[in-house]
């Protein structure tokens, strides 16, 4: 296997982990009930994602 296929696949698997890091919901699981990560936060029956709040986006950096 070639240096070029091996820095490739390192990529692609450092791309997707990093992805997954950010959008999964268990980050932090409170009595089995409520979870929060980086960008959503779970009750038992609902998810409210961070990016959906107005507030929060008008808050973003490098937004007018």
């Amino acid at each position: 296997m070639s240096l070029e296929k091996v820095g490739y696949i390192s990529v692609v698997i450092t791309v997707a982990l990093t992805f997954i890091s950010y959008v999964t919901p268990y980050w932090s699981v409170y009595g089995g009930l409520v979870s929060s990560g980086l960008l959503a936060h779970c009750e038992p029956h609902t998810c409210s994602w961070f990016v959906e709040d107005d507030n929060a986006q008008y808050n973003l950096p490098g937004e007018i």
